[in-house]
């Protein structure tokens, strides 16, 4: 391979388009075993099928509710929602839809990365295009994209990246318009894209000649104006959420403390980067990453020094990556478990894109090209391999918490969802409640305590009586401050082994009641029946249980007619009818 590139009997034009053709192909083949996963428990239903204003499909009334309610999820993102919206109005209520939907977007950012770096890089000849290509695939196929592309949730970051590289792609066009246009679709994207602004000034710092500053500043004002919405908005969502607890702040959240943590994910970041190992679902630990920062750091700090030619190219790459991270480091208050996830990199990954194809577009001595070239293609092979055995992780709740615990042991939260799949859906619950119980010790949160609580109580073993109780002091005193509706109904079984059936009754009307109950509350219902029973009052038993024979599914019906007729026989009420 020459200096003619991969595809060099063409004009410019074809061989780019050639080049983003196989691009959004080669994504579209490595994700495609996503399309047929199911959903993750976290974020992904509440943010489609159990979103009110997502739910209902793309009508006027649901998009007004998504510009509307700031503090939905603990994030305002309308752009996000109805992206939802229309999935489930043109597919129909299908999960294979949203997943589908998530690799086209990857597919379109890879093709807009390209030309984004290619203009960077400032070679317009087929080598230069070659270079631009090799590194934007390397950078679409990494492991680190996969969470972003195989979870529902994380759309959010696919939308405002891909509408940030056509902000920067417009401003170096000098198309000031469509950069506003698509800097604002950004920040309803996502509140990260607060950092867009800053992005286009960096931009225009480096492409002096394209975009000088004084051509964009009456553009940057407007822009910037939308941004600082974006953060007070997302402030604002994240410290009081709706249908959220708020995020509880660390005991050591000092100032030196957060800004340790974002260095400390800088240098695992880097290392993944290289070595892709430790890439798994969710939050993940910054444990030991403060050496691998300093390393990165300083291989950073001997280039600049060494490469007097490259100083430019190599702080334009750390301005942006450190710029493009910002909003989700974590430095500005603690608004998540730490301040790592590999989602948080999908822009700001970049920027090692643009110094790799930077420096294979210097090579001019042929055969360093050639062997150059096999090595960017290898090496983007070998990320490929990876990204499929970790996208596979991604199929259901099981398998991308099973991943995450074989790296991260005492990850709290791995550790309550897969609790609650053993104890559910396997139907391992002893299991599932030692999961659990481990989860509880890490780190004790109210979502925890009411999963075990309901476990326990479902268990049916009446000596969990004295723990039910204590996870659930809160909602003793308040059954209605239970919004989920999971402690109440606990407190409601304990109530019913106790023999205090009034007590009963009060906690599972509560639970019933809950604004935010997750759970289909048939159960409840059933349970409220038979309290009604123990004190006699068989006419509200009949009555629940009436409304239950109409159900939908058929053994609920079943379940209805049966306990109805236990009460006919108990109580020798013949002239009670259902």
């Amino acid at each position: 391979m020459d200096r003619r590139g991969l595809v060099p009997d063409c004009s410019p034009l074809t061989r780019r388009i050639i080049y983003a053709l196989i691009l959004a192909s080669s994504v579209c083949a490595l994700y495609a075993q996503a399309a047929g996963f199911s959903y993750l428990r976290l974020d992904d239903w509440g943010y489609t099928a159990g979103c009110p204003f997502v739910s209902g499909g793309l009508s006027l009334a649901n998009i007004c509710e998504a510009f509307t309610r700031f503090r939905y999820g603990g994030m305002w993102m309308p752009l996000t929602y109805i992206s939802y919206a229309a999935d489930l109005a043109i597919f129909g209520a299908s999960w294979h839809a949203h997943h589908a939907v998530n690799i086209l977007i990857h597919a379109a950012n890879a093709v807009l990365a390209f030309f984004f770096i290619r203009m960077l890089v400032r070679r317009y000849d087929a080598w230069g295009d070659f270079a631009c290509f090799a590194f934007v695939l390397f950078w679409a196929v990494h492991p680190q994209r996969v969470e972003a592309v195989a979870w529902i949730a994380a759309r959010k970051d696919l939308l405002w990246t891909g509408l940030a590289l056509a902000a920067f792609i417009c401003t170096l066009r000098g198309r000031m318009a469509g950069a506003l246009l698509a800097c604002t679709g950004a920040c309803l994207s996502k509140p990260s894209a607060m950092c867009v602004p800053a992005l286009v000034l960096l931009i225009c710092w480096r492409e002096k000649r394209l975009c000088g500053i004084r051509k964009i500043l009456p553009w940057l004002v407007p822009m910037l104006i939308v941004a600082c919405f974006a953060a007070i908005t997302a402030i604002r969502a994240q410290s009081n959420p709706e249908g959220m607890m708020p995020t509880p702040r660390a005991v050591d959240d000092t100032f030196y403390s957060r800004l340790f943590s974002a260095f400390s994910s800088v240098g695992l970041y880097a290392a993944n980067l290289v070595w892709p190992r430790e890439v798994y679902f969710d939050y993940m630990s910054i444990a030991n990453g403060w050496w691998l920062a300093i390393a990165a750091a300083a291989v950073v700090a001997a280039l600049f020094w060494r490469c007097r030619s490259w100083r430019g190219d190599i702080a334009f790459a750390a301005l942006f990556f450190f710029v493009a991270i910002a909003p989700v480091s974590g430095i500005a208050g603690n608004y998540g478990d730490n301040p790592r996830a590999d989602r948080f990199i999908y822009l700001a990954s970049l920027a090692a894109s643009f110094i790799f194809a930077s420096a294979l577009a210097a090579i001019e001595n042929r055969t360093m090209r050639r062997c150059a070239a096999v090595g960017a293609l290898m090496l983007s092979f070998a990320c490929a391999a990876v990204a499929a055995i970790v996208t596979a992780s991604y199929r259901n709740d099981v398998s991308a918490f099973t991943r995450t615990l074989a790296f991260e042991p005492d990850h709290w939260r791995a550790l309550q969802h897969l609790g609650s799949e053993y104890a559910g859906r396997l139907g391992r619950t002893d299991e599932g409640v030692d999961m659990l119980r481990l989860s509880m010790r890490i780190s004790p949160r109210d979502s925890t305590a009411e999963l075990l609580a309901y476990v326990l109580a479902c268990r049916g073993e009446k000596n969990d009586a004295p723990e039910i109780i204590r996870l659930c002091r809160k909602a003793a005193k308040h059954p209605q401050l239970d919004r989920r509706g999971m402690m109440a109904e606990s407190l409601g079984i304990v109530a019913m082994w106790q023999s205090r059936p009034h007590d009963a009754l009060k906690y599972f009307k509560a639970s019933i009641a809950a604004p935010d109950r997750f759970y289909k509350s048939d159960e409840a219902k059933f349970r409220l029946a038979d309290a009604y029973r123990e004190i006699g009052e068989n006419e509200n038993a009949l009555a629940i249980l009436r409304a239950l024979a109409l159900s939908d599914d058929k053994s609920t019906r079943r379940r209805a007619l049966e306990a109805a007729e236990k009460i006919f026989f108990a109580a020798e009420a013949g002239d009670l009818e259902l």
